[in-house]
This record gives structure tokens, sequence and C-alpha cells, in this order.
């Protein structure tokens, strides 16, 4: 099964997909500094119809964490989870307002914890409305509270003594920066590689073919950041890596 979905094939699979809306809002704090908000008001505004809303911000991330955006246990992760009516045979769709880097999050928090039907609406919101998809506006409606557990997931996340060993050279694997090239060169962990996760799309911001990526200067064999990982299945992530080293 592919990670991605095309808008056109989920107006056929519409009727039996849990379609979650994760989008994330992006301000400027004080002193220019970037901070990420709920993006519920993003989603009243305008999304696709029956969806529901997975708040990465404040529910999807771990509460009283001393950085933004840490991995929530994997308690936290599946009382959110049941919340929004998961069950372990949903055919979940998760899609966001921009180019599905916040989706990719969803994606990877439901599928490390054991979920094996979640996929990514390539293009994002954008790309159904291009299709002709309508939006609905308002709050989520009620869903019944689901069932799902999610399991822990050894080997799928890495700590900061992993991401150490890594560049030291301790222990096998690449650190991957996907942030936009103006976002890594103001600030990244040496070592690490750049992937720039808009590089991997087209202009239409869908996930661009392997003649795409190369035009656009991506390594190949190099890994993957997780807006193109949704075509792989084993990688690991760190959560809040550049937070965490920088503490912004």
């Amino acid at each position: 099964m592919s990670e991605l979905v095309t808008a056109e094939e989920l107006v056929e699979e519409r009727a039996e997909a849990l379609v979650l809306d994760a989008t994330v809002a992006r301000d400027t704090g004080p002193g220019g500094a970037v901070v990420y908000r709920s993006g519920r008001a993003v989603f009243e505004a305008g999304h696709l119809p029956g969806a529901s809303f997975a708040d990465i911000v404040e529910v999807f991330s771990a509460r009283g964490a001393a950085l933004p955006l840490t991995r929530p246990s994997t308690s936290e992760l599946g009382r959110a989870a049941r919340d929004l009516g998961i069950d372990r045979d949903s055919r979940i769709v998760v899609y966001d307002s921009l180019s599905g880097a916040w989706a990719a999050r969803i994606w990877w928090l439901l599928r490390a914890a054991g979920h094996t039907d979640v996929r990514v609406l390539d293009g994002g919101r954008a790309a159904w409305v291009a299709a002709g998809g309508e939006l609905e506006t308002g709050a989520p409606r009620p869903s019944a509270r689901g069932t799902w557990t999610p399991v822990a997931a050894p080997g799928r996340w890495v700590d900061l003594d992993g991401v150490r060993a890594m560049l030291d050279g301790g222990r096998p694997g690449t650190l991957v920066c996907a942030l936009r090239t103006p976002d890594f060169a103001a600030g990244h962990i040496p070592g690490s590689r750049h992937a720039a996760y808009n590089d991997l799309l087209d202009e239409g911001g869908a996930a661009a073919s392997g003649a795409g990526r190369r035009r656009r200067g991506v390594v190949a064999g190099c890994a993957r950041p997780a807006r193109a990982l949704l075509r792989r299945r084993h990688q690991r992530s760190r959560p809040g890596t550049r937070a965490r080293r920088t503490g912004t």
C-alpha cells in the first residue's frame, strides 16, 4: 500500500476513510522567533467534509514537556487517537493546509505505533480543491470514541544520545535536516545533511517524481526527510531536535 493517496483516489474512497486535518498555524513571536500554534481556526475556516482535527500542538504532543512538539507518550497518543474515533481497522487519510509536512508527522506517529492503514493526501487541501472537492466550515462533527491501542515503537525514534553517537560515528546512520533552506542556513545541528522537504515537491505541492527530485538537486540514496519518507517503511525520527539544541 502506498503511503500517499491522490485527491482523485480520495474522492472514490471518501465514504470509507477517516480523514484527519493536521494543520498547524505558524506565527512570529517576540524577536522574530517562529511560534507554532494550534491550527484549529484554520481548520474551522475550511476543511474537507467530515474531517476531524488532529491538533498537533495541543493534543498530539507531550503535555508539560520542556520543548514544543515533543513526541507524546504511548498513552497520550492512544487517548488522542481514540478521541478522534480511530480503531484498529480504520482507513486513515491525513492532510494539512500546506504541503503535507504536518500531515506526515501524524502519519509517522500512528505508523510507528503500529497502525497499518495511514496515508497522506498528496498535495494537501489545495489538491483536494483543485480536483473539484468542496470544503465545509465550522467545528468538527462529533465522532464515536475509537478503540485503537498503540504499541511502543523501539527503534523507530532516536534520542539525543543516539544522535550524538551517530554524528560521532559510534552508530550507523545519517542525520538529515528537512527544514527549508533559509531555516537550515539560520541554524542546524553540526554534521547533519540537508534535504529540504519543499525541494521534493512539485510546483503544486505534491510529491515530485524521481526526475523532479533530481532536477531539484536531491542526492539519490540520501536519507529522505519526513515528507518524502512517506514511501519508506524503515526509518527513525528525532522529535524536537533543533529546539533541543538551540532552546528555541
